[in-house]
């Protein structure tokens, strides 16, 4: 059983959350969690926390077991609902869940009365529902893949840090392939117009750092992070189209367009030899597949002896 640790003090701000309670519903939540996640490898799992503090937990997690680096995606463009954490001492992770997802992972008869407590709400609580368990399968599956798959070392260079941004992508298209292959309403959209807007802070970004508004160093740390993020949107979408049988975005109207094809056959190679751990090849060309995406906002980065040069022509027609 998945043990599940629930620590509001309310249960939907009406029961109150004494230890009898409490205990109650952790183990009618370990049931059905363990349930979801029954097709996968959990051997490594410790516990899920399902928390109203979630960001406060997690960076607390993230302190308490020495990371050299804490934090969690919370901008403007995407806020995480679950992380996936390990304590490097013992092996064994531990996953963390916003209560908003977390509520929900209760059996038929318990959520019938949240349904009673939500009149003319219900299509959204279902939704709510089927979402959390996408989550859960979500956060469960990088459990498996990364206790099974050990992540690679990868050096300073650029060549090596589009491989390693790579790997990332890799395990959320896997996981978000799994999770829908469990239950097919994602928690992640897969709306093109997502990555729209993050290509649109892209291009302010370029604009900014043309017109000296801001220096290399904070338009760097924006492209790294904004360009990250849009391709985990695109792998996330092929994922779940995949693993819930319908069709992905295409990515038309996006600067990505240009690099889909070329991401999803390098994600599909990966899939082909990820178990007999001979993807170097699959994982080159999915790093490629990055590169040419950094190029699509005309950044051209290479490795030179004092370090990286970022070369990042003036383009007048992203000034207007």
């Amino acid at each position: 059983m998945i043990q599940v640790e629930y620590r509001p003090d309310t249960y939907l701000g009406v029961l109150k959350m004494d230890a009898e309670n409490r205990k109650g519903l952790e183990a009618l939540m370990s049931t059905v969690v363990t349930d979801i996640v029954a097709g996968i490898d959990t051997t490594y799992a410790d516990k899920l926390i399902i928390t109203d503090n979630f960001e406060e937990d997690v960076l607390a997690f993230q302190t308490e077991h020495n990371y050299t680096s804490t934090g969690i995606t919370n901008n403007g463009v995407a806020r995480a609902q679950g992380k996936t954490l390990i304590d490097r001492e013992t092996g064994r992770y531990t996953i963390i869940l916003d209560s908003n997802f977390g509520v929900t992972l209760v059996d038929d008869k318990l959520f019938e009365v949240i349904l009673q407590l939500a009149l003319g709400q219900e299509e959204e609580c279902r939704a709510q529902r089927a979402t959390s368990r996408n989550l859960v399968a979500h956060e469960f599956t990088h459990v498996d893949f990364e206790s099974t798959h050990a992540r690679p070392t990868f050096g300073a260079s650029y060549r090596e840090q589009l491989k390693s941004v790579a790997w990332l992508l890799y395990d959320e298209y896997n996981a978000c392939r799994n999770a829908a292959s469990i239950e097919p309403i994602s928690f992640i959209p897969d709306d093109e117009k997502y990555v729209i807007e993050i290509e649109r802070l892209l291009i302010d970004a370029r604009r900014n750092y043309t017109l000296r508004r801001i220096d290399q160093n904070e338009f760097g740390a924006q492209f790294s992070e904004y360009t990250r993020l849009a391709l985990i949107y695109i792998v996330s979408s092929v994922g779940d189209a995949e693993g819930a049988k319908k069709e992905a975005p295409d990515y038309m109207h996006c600067r990505a367009a240009h690099v889909v094809p070329a991401l999803v056959k390098a994600l599909h190679a990966m899939r082909r030899t990820i178990e007999t751990d001979n993807y170097d090849e699959a994982l080159v060309a999915l790093a490629e597949a990055v590169r040419l995406y950094h190029e699509q906002f005309k950044v051209f980065i290479t490795n030179v002896s004092q370090g990286e040069y970022w070369d990042i022509p003036v383009v007048l027609d992203w000034l207007d």
